[in-house]
């Protein structure tokens, strides 16, 4: 009699393995936890194939929106909610916790043009290039502090199974979400 329920129970628990395929939790996790480690290679495994945002590629313009990104990244924090799935499509509910860009942006732009209004009539103006980098650099320094303002969104974010893997749609929610509003701070 031992030896049978043995016998059912592990085929019962191989049945449930091989039923078990990956399921759209994990996909949100390893996108999050690549985000956080800034490894934009296994982040973009993660979304569908068609984005070509420059935040989920890697592929940024100069040194200093890449380590802005980067330092925005780490600050991430994330909570899975709830997951709806039906059949090849799921809807995850996501808590995001990211740097408050418009804070830090508004923080920072306080400081550059203290800086600058001094020298706005001198003949050592700084040029383009300088207030540029030294901008990224302020803002940066602002979303490096340790009491930086943070802001909490909650985010739906939709799947589809693409090759027995979970993939994330794309949207403008999402990238708000994970990079604190910075699409609103560049509107401004």
């Amino acid at each position: 009699m031992r030896k049978i329920l043995l016998t059912i129970l592990s085929f019962t628990l191989i049945f449930s393995l091989v039923g078990c395929g990956p399921k759209p939790d994990e996909s949100i996790k390893s996108f999050f936890e690549s985000t956080k480690s800034c490894d934009f290679e296994t982040m973009s495994k993660y979304i569908k194939s068609d984005t070509d945002s420059s935040i989920i590629t890697g592929k940024f313009e100069s040194t200093e929106q890449e380590d802005l990104i980067k330092s925005l990244f780490k600050k991430i924090d994330y909570e899975i909610l709830s997951t709806t799935v039906n059949k090849d499509e799921a809807t995850t509910k996501v808590k995001i916790t990211s740097v408050d860009m418009l804070r830090v942006y508004s923080d920072s732009m306080k400081q550059v043009m203290a800086i600058l209004l001094p020298q706005a009539f001198s003949a050592n103006k700084p040029s383009d290039d300088e207030i540029q980098k030294m901008t990224f650099q302020y803002i940066t320094n602002g979303i490096n502090d340790p009491d930086v303002a943070k802001t909490t969104t909650d985010v739906d974010l939709e799947l589809t199974k693409e090759k027995d893997k979970w993939v994330i749609e794309s949207s403008d929610e999402l990238t708000n979400a994970i990079t604190g509003n910075l699409s609103k701070v560049a509107n401004k």
